[in-house]
């Protein structure tokens, strides 16, 4: 649950909605994306900073600090383009990378709920199996939606961006006058 300094200032159903106890995550990626196209200035660097400094804080124990230090440094080799991050371009993790919005939509709305359906006392054999089993399906599920939803979108967008990048600003052609 995402904590504000003045207790109810934002409705919980808004907080979970908006995705606001992840936005410094989101506005990581935006930063590094960012830094990726060229973008190196102070700003870019504080960004990362804060993103960095809230996961951090959020984090509940050493592994997930140490995990959240890795992902930084990963995407951070690949925003700057260094040469240790070209092992990140193997095609299973760039195929991961592109469905990775979609896992993130799906993991916790559909898989954990899944798992908790789960009875409990089973065996943690079962737990782990029955985890696979969900992340496979997710996986798949991210997939047909990558496919079938965000690259036609994407195309669609960039048709109407093209399509208004060559119009002046009176909505009339620029060649045509």
């Amino acid at each position: 649950m995402v904590e504000f300094a003045v207790a109810g200032l934002v409705p919980q159903v808004v907080i979970e909605t908006l995705f606001l106890a992840y936005a410094h995550l989101f506005a990581a990626g935006i930063t590094f994306a960012a830094i990726y196209s060229g973008a190196r200035g102070k700003r870019q660097g504080a960004l990362v900073f804060w993103a960095f400094s809230v996961a951090f804080y959020r984090a509940e124990d050493n592994w997930e600090v140490a995990f959240l230090v890795l992902i930084f440094l990963a995407v951070a080799a690949c925003a700057l383009r260094l040469r240790v991050a070209q092992v990140l371009a193997w095609r299973p993790l760039a195929g991961l990378g592109l469905i990775s919005y979609p896992v993130y939509l799906l993991h916790n709305y559909i898989g954990v709920t899944l798992l908790t359906l789960l009875p409990a006392g089973l065996s943690a054999e079962i737990y782990v199996l029955a985890a696979a089993v969900v992340l496979g399906g997710i996986i798949i599920l991210s997939m047909a939606i990558f496919r079938l939803v965000e690259v036609p979108s994407q195309t669609v967008v960039r048709t109407l961006m093209a399509r208004s990048g060559a119009r002046g600003h009176n909505g009339r052609s620029v060649a045509g006058g």
